[in-house]
C-alpha cells in the first residue's frame, strides 16, 4: 500500500448472505462477490483521487434547470428552484443534516466498492456521472454506470415495504434518468440503514411512465416559457397542511409569489 492509499469502510461485510432472493441483479451481486473475497476496502491512489474529487466538489447550483431527482414533487416548488429563489420555510436542523452527510457517505461507501469491484472483474464502472439536456432544461447526476446499467442507491428505514418493490417516485426519477441519459436499464438497490441488508429491483424503460416523466417536464418548461407559476397544491392551501407542506422549503413563502416576483427574488 503506498503512502497515499485510504481506507474506506468497514472491516466488515454489511451484507446479509442469508437468504438471498435468485432474481436477476447488477449491482449487488458484483459488491457482493467482492467483499466475499476481501476484508474491507482498500483504495489504490487513482480511486482514492476519486474520492477526494467527489468529496471537495461543492453541490451544484441547481437554479436555470430542473432536477433529474424531483420527478413527481410538486411542480410550483420545482419552478422555484429553478429561478433560484431563497428558501425560507425551515430553520438549520443539525438532526436533518446529519441524514443528508449519512446519504452521502453511504453513497461514497457503494461508488467506491463499485470501482473496486468494477476492476476486479472487469466491469466497466463509472461512478457520479452528470447528464444534462437542454432542450428540456434538465440535469442530473447518476449514482452510477454499471456494465451500460444505470445505478441508483437508496438508503431507507422502509426497508421492508422497499424489499418487495420499488417506491413510486423512484421509479419516476429513474424515468427521468432514462430520458437525461438514453439508458433502458436501471438498478434501484435499497440498504437498510439499521441494518445494511439490501433489495435490487431492475427498473427497465416503460412507455407509460417516460410519457409521464415527460409530461411533467413539459408542464414545468411551459410554466418558465409562458412565465406562469404552477397552482399552490391543494394540501398546502388547506386549513390542516400537508406533510408535503411540512416539508418544503419554499412554504413561507410559497402563496407569496407570483411568477415576476419569484424570478425577482430569484435574481436578489
Amino acid at each position: 500500500m503506498t503512502e497515499a492509499s485510504k481506507v474506506a469502510g468497514l472491516a466488515l461485510d454489511p451484507f446479509n448472505s442469508k437468504g438471498r432472493k435468485h432474481r436477476r441483479r447488477i449491482v449487488t451481486s458484483i459488491v457482493e462477490d467482492y467483499l466475499d473475497e476481501h476484508d474491507g476496502l482498500v483504495l489504490d491512489d487513482e480511486k482514492a483521487a476519486r474520492l477526494a474529487a467527489l468529496v471537495t466538489t461543492p453541490p451544484r447550483d441547481r437554479s436555470g434547470s430542473f432536477s433529474g431527482s424531483a420527478r413527481g414533487t410538486c411542480e410550483r416548488a420545482q419552478v422555484f428552484q429553478f429561478l433560484g429563489v431563497p428558501k425560507g420555510g425551515r430553520g438549520i436542523d443539525t438532526k436533518l443534516q446529519s441524514v443528508f452527510l449519512d446519504g452521502t457517505w453511504r453513497h461514497l461507501r457503494w461508488q467506491m466498492l463499485l470501482l473496486a469491484a468494477g476492476e476486479r472483474y472487469s466491469i466497466p464502472v463509472e461512478v457520479e456521472v452528470p447528464f444534462r439536456n437542454e432542450d428540456l432544461r434538465l440535469r442530473g447526476s447518476v449514482d452510477g454506470i454499471v456494465d451500460g446499467h444505470g445505478f441508483e442507491l437508496k438508503g431507507t428505514r422502509a426497508f421492508q415495504s422497499a424489499r418487495s418493490k420499488p417506491f413510486a417516485a423512484h421509479v419516476l426519477q429513474v424515468h427521468s434518468y432514462m430520458v437525461l441519459t438514453g439508458l433502458d436499464t436501471f438498478s434501484i438497490v435499497y440498504e437498510d440503514k439499521a441494518t445494511q441488508d439490501t433489495s435490487e429491483h431492475i427498473i427497465e424503460r416503460n412507455p407509460k411512465t417516460e410519457a409521464k416523466v415527460r409530461g411533467e417536464l413539459e408542464r414545468l418548461n411551459a410554466a418558465i416559457d409562458t412565465e406562469a407559476l404552477p397552482a399552490v397544491q391543494r394540501g398546502c392551501s388547506s386549513e390542516v397542511k400537508s406533510q408535503e407542506w411540512w416539508d418544503c422549503p419554499y412554504r413561507s413563502v410559497c402563496d407569496q409569489h407570483d411568477y415576476a416576483s419569484a424570478a425577482e427574488a430569484g435574481r436578489g
